[in-house]
């Protein structure tokens, strides 16, 4: 069995953005040290449910914090994107 985490980046009352980012990132590696075997993360725009606008750059980070972890996409929100670039970046990542 393995085992993910979903991540929705949520920004708390007072909470600045980079306090979420930093939170969640020090989640992510504590998950690789742990043994789990992936991370989930989600896109949304406007709220302060989610702060990840971009989620290649957030993943492509991640991926440069890890090692082994496998990452995925939870939300990309493809009327906001051209498909290709989507499909190119993820790609990348």
């Amino acid at each position: 069995m393995k085992f993910s985490t979903f991540h929705l980046f949520h920004q708390f009352a007072g909470q600045t953005a980079r306090e979420v980012y930093d939170y969640q990132i020090e989640i992510v590696e504590l998950l690789e040290e742990l043994g789990f075997d992936g991370v989930w993360v989600a896109e949304h725009h406007f709220r302060d449910y989610g702060v990840v606008p971009n989620i290649f750059n957030v993943l492509s980070h991640l991926a440069a914090r890890t090692q082994r972890l496998r990452l995925g996409t939870g939300i990309v929100v493809l009327p906001l994107h051209n498909p290709v670039h989507v499909a190119e970046e993820a790609a990348m990542v």
